[in-house]
């Protein structure tokens, strides 16, 4: 969304007139979008993200050049079309802008034919509206974003509006994963796998990328996030090691997400509790490089050692974060049963 924001607000620059003259205009605003079935471009993506973007649009009125008389919002917190639904489908060209709408100093509103004696009350209401209105002419037409005081569009704004309008996403502390002191690349594929996107089977099929649909490794069941980093019986000896710590045998919640949030909710000795938290991170990736090996390799690493690499993965996580002692992780891991 920054890059339509740029696009709104930046003049004669070079990328903005590259982009305008391969996608074509559709206004000043906005280049017109892509409906070629085929073809991979960048700007084709940001511009699907344009209908989200100019929902919280408006303007500031300045020579009224690029302003649309009836569907843009700028004059009101609504657009006149809507205000005005008998007159704007009369209107000569609903495209037209506020300044094709004037004459000198006066409003000169273009309509296909002359008005019915009925229609001449909206009118009235319409040039009231519009009388205490004046264009500068000095001055340009200005994009605003509406949710910011000063109209200008931020990332943090526009992340804070996707929450409020994804209440899904907004519910689920994602915090958990992003406070945890693990390296980028671990945390941006642990949040891949929370959303159910890492590229198993399953979701290369809906790309149309593959046919059989089968897990590498445990061979018994289709490939899917939840199968494989949760339901996998090579998966689930894992999860069982650490579990050995307790004494437990649990049964896996059926979402990556709620296994994800019971598992850092679970309370545990304040000494290894930062430790306790990477460990999802540790079985995810540990298993994704196991099942990329066994996919593009041909390799297949025995179980223990498997529970020794993910182990390995626990430890230099801890080693470089400094989030728990060394001696209180040796302890815990002495603990496990590794059988």
């Amino acid at each position: 969304m920054k890059w339509l924001w740029r696009y709104t607000q930046e003049e004669h620059v070079l990328w903005k007139d590259v982009v305008s003259a391969k996608h074509g205009i559709q206004s000043h605003w906005c280049t017109s979008l892509s409906k070629a079935p085929y073809g991979v471009g960048v700007w084709k993506h940001i511009c699907k993200l344009w209908e989200k973007f100019s929902q919280h649009k408006h303007f500031t009125v300045g020579n009224g050049l690029h302003i649309r008389f009836w569907k843009d919002k700028w004059l009101r917190n609504t657009v006149l079309m809507d205000d005005y639904p008998s007159l704007f489908n009369l209107a000569r060209d609903p495209d037209s802008t506020i300044s094709q709408n004037r004459d000198g100093t006066t409003w000169s509103i273009m309509f296909r034919r002359n008005l019915q004696d009925w229609e001449f009350n909206d009118l009235i209401k319409l040039l009231q509206t519009l009388q205490s209105f004046s264009l500068n002419t000095q001055a340009t037409d200005q994009f605003k974003w509406g949710t910011t005081g000063d109209g200008n569009y931020t990332v943090s704004a526009a992340y804070k509006q996707s929450r409020a309008f994804n209440a899904v996403t907004d519910h689920w502390p994602w915090k958990l994963i992003w406070k945890i002191k693990l390296p980028p690349k671990i945390v941006c594929f642990c949040w891949t796998a929370l959303y159910e996107a890492c590229l198993t089977q399953d979701n290369l099929y809906k790309r149309k990328r593959i046919i059989v649909n089968g897990c590498y490794l445990c061979q018994k069941a289709a490939e899917s996030n939840r199968h494989l980093f949760l339901h996998c019986t090579v998966t689930a000896k894992l999860w069982n090691m650490f579990y050995s710590h307790f004494g437990l045998s649990w049964v896996m919640p059926h979402s990556i997400k709620e296994a994800y949030e019971s598992w850092c909710c679970w309370k545990v000795d304040s000494t290894i509790k930062q430790t306790w938290k990477m460990i999802p991170a540790a079985i995810f990736w540990s298993i994704w490089r196991e099942r990329n090996r066994r996919c593009f390799e041909g390799l297949s690493t025995p179980l223990h050692s498997l529970k020794a690499e993910c182990l390995m993965c626990l430890y230099s996580w801890v080693n470089l974060s400094y989030v728990d002692s060394l001696d209180s992780f040796s302890n815990f891991v002495g603990s496990l049963v590794l059988a």
